[in-house]
């Protein structure tokens, strides 16, 4: 009873809103407030200041740091006591963004289910600020991500550089390029510079996308200035912009892997990925996890079929560059 007294006050510390708390816990608000009331009677303390603002108290601060300590700890225990077990079996969490959870996170859940049944996979997903924060607060067992995190105590294991593509509709490309637009695809397909559609409108990911320097510094390197006329952080909706012939916009080698219609003849829809030339918008990409963590099993599969699926789809974008 007391883990999940501990799990109710953290999403309570992190929501702090009891209505939102006792939703992302599936339970009734009153349930959620009678948990929280008989944790602070266990330890004589107050964690939260009522008013109109929720708020942690220094004791509810102790606490947090606490609590998170313990459940951590309780699950290590649990993975270190499911290893001796005959079947693999167990529970982890696994910090992927926002877009990569959409798009590669169920390739690979359900090559591992398939596997492994009676792992639980759970998922928290966020932009590299979040990620960083949910691995250095014990929230999740490993990350997949940029390497952002030289800060932190991890280990890394290095999955290559991950290129980053410009995605172009067919319309642009005649306007582009009107008598030559076929033969510029196999050329642009080994590389393309920004200078190539200086002046082609930009659908860009929102600043806190690291892809938004990366294309900022690009063209501030050609004396260019992008020309943005929008912005957000859904890089489906960026990508379904696109095919209406918008305007351009970018996208890491792994969402491009998930895009089956790449390339697929549909008239002024069509679109293309090609690859940046300069190598300085590639990034480091890894799969982390902490030093003090204890690799389970089921952690250490999960790594081995991130790996597998994750070089299956790059290589296929690849090769179809070749």
């Amino acid at each position: 009873m007391l883990f999940r007294q501990l799990e109710s006050f953290l999403v309570t510390a992190e929501e702090c809103n009891f209505t939102r708390a006792a939703q992302k816990l599936f339970i009734s608000q009153q349930a959620l407030s009678e948990q929280i009331n008989r944790l602070e009677a266990e330890y004589g303390a107050k964690f939260f200041q009522r008013g109109k603002k929720l708020e942690l108290t220094y004791e509810g601060q102790c606490m947090l740091k606490t609590a998170k300590e313990i459940l951590q700890l309780n699950r290590q225990l649990c993975n270190q006591l499911n290893d001796r077990s005959p079947t693999l079996q167990g529970e982890l969490t696994f910090g992927l963004s926002f877009a990569r959870a959409r798009t590669f996170f169920p390739v690979v859940l359900k090559s591992f289910h398939e596997k492994y049944p009676l792992v639980k996979v759970n998922i928290k997903s966020g932009n590299l600020v979040a990620l960083k924060h949910y691995i250095a607060a014990g929230m999740v067992d490993l990350v997949m991500s940029y390497d952002y995190y030289q800060d932190l105590n991890l280990h890394k294991i290095p999955l290559g550089t991950e290129r980053l593509y410009a995605i172009i509709p067919q319309s642009i490309l005649i306007q582009l390029y009107p008598d030559s637009w076929k033969e510029q695809i196999p050329l642009f397909s080994q590389g393309i510079g920004v200078q190539a559609f200086s002046q082609i409108p930009l659908m860009l990911v929102n600043a806190q996308n690291h892809i938004y320097g990366a294309i900022h510094e690009q063209y501030r390197k050609y004396n260019l200035l992008p020309n943005i006329f929008f912005e957000s952080n859904d890089m489906d909706l960026l990508y379904n912009l696109a095919k209406t012939g918008m305007g351009i916009t970018f996208l890491p080698e792994l969402l491009v892997a998930t895009k089956t219609d790449l390339f697929q003849d549909q008239g002024s829809h069509t679109l293309y990925a090609f690859p940046l030339q300069d190598s300085a918008t590639d990034m480091p990409f890894i799969i982390g996890y902490s030093k003090k963590h204890y690799l389970s099993l089921p952690m250490q599969e999960f790594i081995k079929e991130l790996q597998q699926q994750y070089f299956l789809l790059t290589d296929q974008v690849r090769a179809s560059q070749n």
